[in-house]
């Protein structure tokens, strides 16, 4: 959890200096469809906050659009279609789909499908590397490990 704050602090700072793509929203869009917990809202709020703060833009707006996105996907999470691995790229490109038509009506920012399309794709690889580092370095109160003596 720390290490992810760290991650999505240097990715905010990232967006909002060198590239033009939304890694925050890579991020916590990959977290989202991983791990099912009320701590991805915190993330999201967080993420958003940091990224509006950093590019002079409406602080409120981008806090507001990562909430709504991360509390879809996790609705979407409890549904059937979730169990697919097929459903992240549909997934992550409707989310970020929803955040570029946020962009342009209410920031006034135009509309780019390649953006979209890069963003997509870039989700795909972070998934499975989020995936990777939490099935293999974080502990889970439910795994019990037993010590034979």
């Amino acid at each position: 959890m720390k290490l992810f704050l760290v991650i999505l602090i240097v990715a905010a700072i990232l967006q909002t200096t060198l590239i033009p793509l939304n890694l925050c929203l890579t991020l916590l869009i990959a977290r989202t469809l991983i791990v099912s917990e009320k701590m991805n809202l915190f993330l999201a709020f967080l993420g958003g906050i940091l990224v509006g703060f950093l590019s002079s833009q409406n602080i409120g707006f981008y806090a507001i659009f990562f909430l709504l996105i991360s509390k879809l996907l996790s609705l979407v999470k409890i549904t059937p279609i979730h169990s697919n691995i097929y459903a992240i790229l549909p997934l992550s490109f409707l989310g970020f789909l929803l955040m570029a038509f946020g962009e342009l009506v209410f920031l006034k920012i135009s509309l780019s499908y390649g953006k979209i399309i890069v963003e997509t794709c870039i989700s795909i690889p972070t998934y499975f590397l989020l995936r990777f580092w939490e099935g293999r370095f974080i502990v889970r109160p439910q795994i019990k490990l037993r010590v034979k003596s």
